[in-house]
């Protein structure tokens, strides 16, 4: 059981016939043996301190090395997995088209991907965070998307965490085709990505950091887009979970989906607006793009715009939640893209701003790159034009304004009704019905 498995047999205490407890691993095991769909996962948690594992602690050293590292780890503060399924989605006789109407995806981009070809998922993980990684490859693993392999990139200096991994891998064995590989720990967060693409065989190419999560239809709508509508990039809405620290864990305070309604290559000039963790573009096309090893911030950015200025960015967009990134109020996570409310940005930000900034300028995607400014608001502050130089932004202010102002007309009408000769006027205008 510690090592994740929970196999019940003919006979004994784990006799089939008895009340059955299920594993992760065993659970998803188990859908891929049925016609259940795993559509999401959930954590029950318990502080380490109030676990019964912390009132076993004194006995850990007559048990096994295993037991005392499952008490290390942060799954000790998991005291119940829950799955959610949905029945009938992987059977003839139920398609997939209507588990994906059952969630609200348009019946235009329910079909099967035509081509089973490779889909390579490349995760990023630098932290000693096992249960977040260990929920991110599950995701994956529920994939309804059948070919699917995994290029797993330890970004750490720690090799006791990079063993540790390689533990963490083998209860995914008859789950997930993944190949582990680690990274130069003195390079920054764009070298651990390059590091996985060198490994990528496959047709289409995705990007996962370890603390985040895909949806199981992820890979089917995405791929399925791409090929139905001969496009190079297809990217789907994103659900942002907030998490505050609450002592040794995280707890979800709030989920807001982040839905985008169009591709916009004028907007992607201007704003990073979509999320490393939307996304899967065909690698034949893009093969020779890399991330901008120079960035510690923003690298995502730099590589979607890459993808735009080669002209070979034809998207395709899905209007559906299709994964979920996390922002935790402990800056545990990535660091913010742009600053809307004028807070001081870091150094590494301003550098890695001031870089793509020269990167691309006087380049053209087809308009120039600096003509972008004159339409969408630089709000990410890349070449300092003030926000009313551009279109939206002048516009933006406009409506600034005018809300201001009708505050304001509302503020004096309600003064207005609240004195003593209104009153009296409109006493007298209802006795003559007429009362406004």
């Amino acid at each position: 059981m510690v090592q994740g498995d929970l196999t019940y047999t003919q006979t004994g205490i784990f006799d089939e016939t008895h009340l059955h407890f299920y594993t992760p691993r065993e659970l998803l095991k188990l859908s891929l043996e049925t016609d259940l769909l795993c559509t999401g996962i959930k954590n029950i948690l318990v502080p380490r301190q109030k676990s019964e594992l912390a009132q076993q602690t004194s006995t850990f050293s007559q048990l096994s090395s295993q037991l005392t590292e499952l008490y290390e780890s942060d799954k000790s503060e998991i005291y119940q997995y829950v799955y959610y399924f949905r029945p009938g989605a992987l059977s003839e006789e139920t398609p997939t088209d209507q588990y994906l109407a059952s969630l609200g995806v348009p019946s235009d981009i329910q079909d099967s991907p035509l081509d089973p070809l490779l889909w390579n998922i490349v995760v990023r993980y630098h932290a000693d965070r096992l249960g977040m990684l260990s929920e991110a490859l599950y995701s994956i693993a529920a994939q309804t998307y059948p070919h699917v392999k995994v290029i797993l990139v330890g970004h750490t200096r720690n090799d006791d965490l990079v063993n540790k991994v390689d533990s963490l891998i083998k209860h995914f064995k008859d789950l997930l085709t993944i190949e582990h590989v680690t990274a130069d720990p003195n390079k920054k967060r764009g070298h651990p990505l390059n590091v996985g693409l060198d490994h990528c065989t496959g047709a289409y190419v995705s990007f996962l950091d370890y603390d985040d999560r895909y949806y199981p239809f992820f890979g089917s709508i995405l791929i399925n887009e791409l090929q139905r509508k001969s496009a190079t990039f297809a990217f789907g809405a994103t659900v942002k979970v907030c998490q505050e620290k609450v002592g040794d864990h995280y707890k979800t305070v709030s989920k807001e989906p982040r839905i985008e309604t169009a591709f916009n290559p004028v907007r992607l000039a201007t704003d990073n607006f979509i999320p490393i963790n939307t996304f899967v573009y065909d690698f034949s096309q893009f093969r020779h793009i890399r991330f901008d090893e120079s960035l510690d911030v923003i690298e995502d950015w730099d590589f979607l715009l890459q993808m735009l200025f080669s002209n070979k960015l034809i998207p395709a967009l899905v209007r559906v939640p299709v994964s979920e990134y996390y922002v935790r109020n402990d800056n545990s996570n990535s660091v913010l893209n742009h600053s809307r409310q004028g807070q001081e940005l870091p150094p590494e930000s301003i550098h890695a701003r001031k870089h793509i900034a020269a990167k691309f300028i006087n380049k053209t995607y087809p308009m120039l790159y600096q003509d972008s400014f004159s339409v969408f608001p630089d709000y990410n502050r890349m070449l300092s034009v003030p926000i009313n130089a551009s279109e939206i932004g002048y516009r933006e202010i406009q409506k600034r304004e005018l809300e201001v102002e009708v505050l304001r007309l509302n503020s004096e009408l309600a003064n207005i009704r609240r004195r003593k000769g209104f009153r009296i006027y409109n006493r007298l205008l209802r006795l003559f019905k007429r009362g406004l």
